[in-house]
């Protein structure tokens, strides 16, 4: 009987500590994980990119739910990224892609095109966020705008900065 009871206990000690141990190392799984959304506003940001005016990838967009430390210092990783396609290529007055952040929808429409002639014109943007509505034009807008200047020369785009408050 003192036999049976040892193996008995060894045995669910070795099981204990095989699921211990399992869990401990378990792989990821191919299901993404919702990332959950916040009950409170923070500071989130968008960066886009606004390539040629002829391009099938004309916009980029990354998405993240941090504000920017300095400007042009990203945080590590965004939570989304898309790019424009053939399929989806916005003109003025079209909305890029529409990306759910936290409790709403973030929207980021082309106000205008930049110049053709004048590579320091750098088109207009505007978003909106729930109740939330700002541009990359307007003074004191939350976004840092560089044109692509001289380096259309090089295939360099258009860049956006843009803060706002979301909870996701």
């Amino acid at each position: 009987m003192y036999a049976a009871n040892k193996i008995v206990h060894l045995l669910f000690s070795a099981i204990f500590l095989l699921l211990n141990f399992n869990t401990a190392l378990a792989l990821p799984t191919a299901e993404v994980a919702e990332i959950e959304t916040r009950s409170a506003l923070h500071p989130c940001s968008v960066f886009v990119q606004r390539w040629c005016q002829d391009c099938n990838s004309r916009f980029d967009v990354a998405y993240y739910n941090v504000a920017w430390t300095t400007p042009w210092n990203w945080p590590i990783a965004a939570w989304w990224n898309q790019e424009s396609d053939q399929v989806n290529v916005p003109t003025v007055g079209s909305e890029l892609v529409a990306v759910q952040v936290g409790s709403n929808i973030l929207h980021i429409i082309d106000t205008a095109d930049p110049a053709t002639d004048n590579y320091n014109d750098p088109g207009k943007l505007s978003f909106v966020w729930g109740s939330q509505t700002w541009d990359s034009f307007s003074a004191g807008s939350p976004c840092d705008v560089i044109p692509v200047g001289d380096n259309w020369k090089v295939g360099g785009s258009t860049n956006y900065e843009c803060h706002y408050l979301c909870d996701k």
